[in-house]
């Protein structure tokens, strides 16, 4: 054993172990945790993620010729991701990487800043500085190949195992999160490519209407907590106030936003599914009747719907600095900060989506200090470390800024020939059978909020 961890072998996984720890951390540093369980909870995982990546590192360092290969690549990729969690608190999505790909320079060099390329020149230093230790210095590894190689798959295998039992929980953390950004963004480009049917070949519009339709594309509402709707808490004032129209019957095909979105925009039914991938979608028949047609994102689009939001005339990604891991906050207000550009006066009819970060769990980042009525709230990311009492009263937090959220666009286009239509994606769990969230099969889950 002595001859396999030789001084240099060791003086090598201290520095392996260094940089993982440094890379790994930076999805923790703005974590909120309530107690002392919940910490040791997070401390695991976070042992758990910097491990694995602590394997793919001495993976990749053990064999000379492999270590020149890709010991400098995969670690300036982990650290351009960790210091995109560090400093400006913008993860690496699929979002991100199209902006950097299609989009036009002006655009694209406002995410590339002067301490990005600092720490870019930093961080070249430093892995040159490893390479040298590595190949002339120390030398480690001369002995024992087979037990290194078999020590650092294990490593990464431990991990590998608790990402399929715990739903990608390792993968979309950093330096792995870039993987699943790549894939998606992949499946984006797939999709771009995919022939769809056209609908409504024949459909016309009366110009003189000088009509304009705001769709609000809701996350995770509820029916049953909209006051409009009766809920023993008035969560909707402002809806009241305006004379908005619920729809309290409505339901939802599906339980989670990538299939339930397609669905919604498409001629897409449950006896035709197929349709939400095949055929064209609304967008394309206000398109044809000479709308301007307009999409505010305040989540990246999807793979599966990509190509729906890529089909409106004006594509506006207003979250491209935010991402469900992000601990800090993320409202509707990126929406409100551009949307009223989009209703200046034109010639021409208009249609705008607006697809909200609405209800998505973290509750407590969905809406801002002000709107914070109903307490106590919950106090860590983990949702099994609140209680129920908490876990409700930071969603119907959201309620009530989603009312004013909506009521701030209906004030926007009060004076302009306009309907609203709002429609949530789905449902959410608050503890119904001690199950929480979404993107299961609930029967709570279909009761997706709607009003005019």
């Amino acid at each position: 054993m002595k001859k396999i961890f030789d001084q240099n072998s060791l003086i090598f996984l201290i520095i392996l172990l260094i940089i993982s720890v440094a890379i790994g951390l930076a999805n923790y540093i703005r974590l909120p945790l309530k107690n002392i369980v919940d910490t040791l909870n997070f401390t695991v995982h976070a042992i758990f993620v910097i491990s694995t990546f602590l394997g793919v590192l001495y993976f990749v360092s053990i064999n000379r010729y492999l270590f020149i290969l890709a010991f400098g690549p995969i670690l300036l990729i982990a650290s351009i991701t960790s210091w995109s969690l560090y400093i400006p608190n913008i993860p690496i999505s699929s979002g991100i990487i199209d902006v950097m790909q299609n989009t036009e320079w002006n655009v694209t060099k406002e995410y590339i800043t002067l301490s990005m390329v600092l720490f870019f020149l930093l961080f070249l230093s430093l892995i040159s500085y490893i390479y040298y230790i590595r190949l002339k210095r120390i030398k480690p590894f001369k002995t024992g190949y087979i037990f290194h190689f078999l020590l650092a798959i294990l490593l990464i295998s431990q991990g590998w195992y608790i990402n399929r039992k715990r739903s990608n929980t390792i993968e979309r953390r950093v330096p792995f999160s870039v993987i699943p950004a790549f894939k998606e963004y992949s499946k984006i480009n797939a999709a771009r490519k995919q022939d769809r049917l056209d609908i409504g070949i024949d459909a016309r519009a009366n110009k003189s209407d000088s009509l304009i339709i705001v769709l609000v594309l809701g996350e995770s509402v509820r029916n049953d907590h909209l006051g409009i709707n009766g809920y023993f808490r008035n969560t909707t004032p402002n809806l009241a106030n305006l004379g908005a129209i619920p729809l309290p019957k409505n339901k939802s095909l599906y339980t989670y936003t990538g299939i339930s979105i397609p669905q919604i925009l498409t001629r897409a039914d449950s006896a035709n599914p197929q349709r939400a991938y095949s055929e064209k979608s609304i967008i394309d028949i206000f398109n044809r009747c000479n709308f301007d047609t307009y999409w505010f994102a305040n989540q990246n689009p999807e793979y599966s719907y990509y190509a729906i939001a890529k089909s409106a005339q004006n594509l506006m990604l207003t979250s491209l600095n935010s991402d469900e891991y992000s601990d800090k906050l993320w409202t509707d207000q990126n929406i409100l900060s551009v949307f009223n550009e989009s209703i200046k006066p034109s010639n021409n009819n208009k249609l705008l989506i607006l697809h909200t970060i609405g209800s998505h769990w973290y509750c407590n980042y969905r809406y801002p200090e002000n709107l914070k009525k109903y307490l106590p709230i919950t106090k860590s990311r983990s949702i099994n470390h609140n209680i129920k009492e908490e876990i409700i009263n930071s969603y119907d937090n959201t309620i009530l800024y989603m009312d004013f959220f909506v009521s701030s666009i209906i004030n926007l286009v009060k004076h302009e020939n306009c309907i609203l239509i709002y429609i949530s994606d789905h449902g959410e769990l608050l503890g119904e059978n001690n199950q929480w969230l979404h993107a299961i099969e609930h029967e709570t889950l279909h009761n997706a909020a709607s009003f005019i």
